[in-house]
């Protein structure tokens, strides 16, 4: 027992130290916010509004449970790489940059 408490406590303190390094941006301005926002919305309506057509065009001879399963699945990973794009090149960017 001893051994799973000092195994948890060097997990959460590489975890600490990975979203030190991964979240350094403190800044919380209201244009930030507002591009976050807008970032995520975009993100979103492309992502899902792609993905179900792109499926349903790919899989037409499937049932519509794997169609709609696999159109979400489809969605989520397009939406991962879109937000963290967005996220990376457009909401927290480096003063420099803007």
């Amino acid at each position: 027992m001893r051994k799973i408490r000092k195994d948890n406590k060097k997990m959460k303190e590489k975890l600490g130290k990975l979203l030190d390094i991964t979240f350094k941006d403190n800044s919380e301005s209201a244009s930030q916010i507002l591009r976050f926002v807008i970032n995520i919305t975009i993100c979103y309506l492309i992502a899902y509004g792609a993905a179900k057509p792109f499926v349903l065009w790919v899989l037409k001879d499937s049932t519509k449970v794997i169609q709609d399963n696999l159109s979400m699945l489809v969605g989520m990973g397009l939406f991962v790489i879109l937000n963290y794009l967005g996220q990376r090149l457009v909401v927290f960017k480096k003063d420099e940059e803007c």
